[in-house]
C-alpha cells in the first residue's frame, strides 16, 4: 500500500527542536549546525516516528540520510 503525503490547510513543523526525539539527538544536530528541517525532512519524519516506512525521491543534499538515521 502506497500513501502520499499531502498537507491542506496546515503546517509541518520546520524546527528540528519540535520532534519528539531524545534531545540527546536535537543537542547533536544543533552542534552540527541544522536548526531548520529540508523539505524531504519534514515531509518524512513524522511518519518515520510513528513507525511506518517511507520512500522518498529526493535530489542528494537535501537531508534523506539524516530523515532516514534519527528514528
Amino acid at each position: 500500500m502506497t500513501e502520499e503525503l499531502q498537507v491542506v490547510g496546515g503546517r509541518l513543523k520546520t524546527e528540528f527542536d519540535a520532534l519528539p526525539i531524545l534531545d540527546e539527538l536535537k543537542w547533536g544536530i544543533a552542534d552540527m549546525g541544522y536548526t531548520t528541517m529540508t523539505e524531504v525532512q519534514r515531509r518524512a519524519l513524522p511518519i518515520l516516528l510513528e513507525g511506518r516506512e517511507v520512500m522518498a525521491k529526493a535530489p542528494t543534499g537535501t537531508g534523506k540520510t539524516l530523515a532516514f538515521g534519527l528514528p
